[in-house]
């Protein structure tokens, strides 16, 4: 994953059935990007994100209909970092 010593790695698993643009944006954002070639289910997906993530400190599981705020991220950041 695509994170330094003092940043925040993100990873897109996209379990989507119509393309939405989300890996030119991962592409463009510098996010890494797995496909899951149609929606596998939501327990798929995880497992797809987990597997990707096993040698990180912490992994932090959203849906598409999560909201965050900046502020969560900043937390994550000084906690973390």
């Amino acid at each position: 994953m695509n994170n330094s010593d003092n940043s925040l790695g993100m990873l897109v698993v996209d379990n989507s059935t119509s393309d939405f643009g989300n890996k030119a944006y991962c592409s463009k954002k510098n996010i890494d990007y797995i496909s899951m070639d149609g929606n596998k289910g939501l327990s798929k997906a995880y497992n797809a994100a987990v597997d990707a993530c096993k040698e990180k400190d912490a992994i932090i599981l959203f849906d598409d209909d999560t909201e965050v705020t900046e502020e969560y991220f900043e937390k994550l950041l000084y906690y973390y970092f």
